[in-house]
């Protein structure tokens, strides 16, 4: 029905058909574009600041597995592969059947080289 409306109306032939559908779709990659920056501005801060959060969390426990494997994918995204090796080993050592501890142990291996 809308459509039908629309095509009566000269003003707006670009939206009948298949320009409503283009629409539509620009519409859609924009939100998915807006999405991904903002997802990576969120990754950004996250590694910006988490450092230092983790690691006063691993001064009170010592042994915790998250923070532990956290803070070693932290190091993983910087890049600093040395200290991500390090934690992420541990974090197997804690739990050796973790798939996400494995993956993260795994990926910075690989990207170093070793």
């Amino acid at each position: 029905a809308l459509a039908r409306w629309l095509s009566r109306r000269p003003s707006a032939p670009y939206l009948v058909g298949g320009g409503l559908l283009a629409a539509g779709l620009a519409l859609a990659v924009g939100l998915v574009e807006a999405l991904t920056r903002r997802s990576w501005e969120l990754s950004q801060h996250w590694t910006r600041g988490g450092a230092a959060l983790l690691e006063a969390i691993l001064q009170q426990f010592p042994e915790d597995f998250s923070t532990i494997k956290d803070l070693g994918t932290l190091h993983a995204r910087r890049g600093e592969h040395r200290e991500a090796q390090r934690l992420l080993s541990k974090a197997v050592r804690l739990r050796p059947s973790h798939a996400g501890a494995l993956l993260n142990l795994a990926t910075t291996l690989h990207q170093a080289g070793t």
